[in-house]
């Protein structure tokens, strides 16, 4: 295992190592064209699936402050 090669992320906190999970995943993606095309397509489709739901049901949105705060949550 590569952690094994890299003794010191062991020393990480917990929101180290989610941001070096970020910087990866990041790293990934801008160094990979195949990812980058199907990965916008994803995206394209998350976001008008979430657009149309809410056109529906505006009654189900949530502040900004609301979204920061369960995203924080789950990082925890």
């Amino acid at each position: 295992m590569i952690v094994e090669r890299l003794p010191e992320l062991k020393s990480f906190s917990v929101e180290e190592k989610w941001q070096l999970v970020d910087e990866l995943q990041e790293e990934l993606l801008m160094n990979d064209p195949t990812m980058q095309e199907p990965l916008k397509g994803e995206i394209v489709a998350a976001l008008e699936r979430s657009r149309l739901h809410y056109l529906d049901h505006p009654e189900s949105a949530i502040s900004l402050e609301e979204l920061t705060r369960r995203i924080r949550s789950l990082k925890k």
